[in-house]
């Protein structure tokens, strides 16, 4: 609407691809995408109120994270990750320069790794085998809401203009991280030490929130450590 309301839409995307030499055919090539797109708008309600509006995605996937000469197919790692923001904000004009200021927005994140199975991972000499130890899914949010006010413009001994607002946000974060277990494995081929994690961890923040339950791979029921 002509002089009255409009947006703008914005996207940029990027695939990358990468041959590791010294490892077989068909297990030597990494790729992932990344992809984000943002959508902004405005509208003019009257000459004095103009309200802003925002909606962000950011989105990316990397396979084979960590593949190496020393660190095969089976030992890496495939990433997910997103992240969304949405904002409002309402300018309100008025009389001698006195401008109000309402806004809100929300960002929410998550990411997640995951190993190429449940094997256990093995470190020598030689370098790597088995399967990466940790398979982990995170999850966080922020919340956001703020007034302002904007006083007229003092003109004594120079101009001041003087703010006053209240901001308020809320954090949260969930993270679930199950491990299986590796061993060191020395010289001649002997195994040095050997680990094995039991049950899965849950962090959840902030602590008013709902217990959470964890699930190990094979869907068996864990508790939080």
């Amino acid at each position: 609407m002509r002089g009255r309301a409009w947006f703008a839409d914005n996207f940029d995307g990027e695939y990358d691809e990468a041959i590791v030499t010294g490892l077989p055919s068909g297990q030597n090539t990494t790729s992932g995408w990344v992809g984000s797109n943002l959508l902004h708008g405005q509208a003019n309600l009257t000459a004095s109120n103009i309200l802003y509006a925002d909606f962000l995605i950011n989105l990316e996937q990397q396979n084979r994270v960590g593949l190496g000469p020393l660190d095969p197919l089976s030992t890496t790692l495939n990433f997910r990750r997103r992240q969304y923001f949405t904002s409002l904000k309402d300018q309100v004009f008025l009389a001698r320069g006195l401008v109000l200021e309402f806004g809100v927005s929300h960002d929410q994140f998550f990411s997640r790794q995951t190993p190429q199975g449940t094997g256990v991972y093995v470190f020598s000499a030689e370098g790597r085998s088995g399967n990466n130890f940790l398979a982990a899914t995170q999850t966080s949010a922020r919340d956001e809401g703020r007034v302002n006010a904007f006083l007229p413009v003092i003109s004594a001994a120079g101009d001041h203009q003087l703010q006053a607002g209240v901001d308020a946000d809320r954090l949260s974060y969930d993270g679930d991280f199950n491990r299986s277990g590796y061993e060191i494995i020395g010289l001649n081929n002997a195994i040095l030490s050997s680990t094995t994690y039991r049950d899965p961890d849950c962090f959840t923040s902030p602590t008013w929130s709902r217990p959470r339950i964890c699930w190990t791979p094979g869907g068996s029921r864990g508790g939080s450590r």
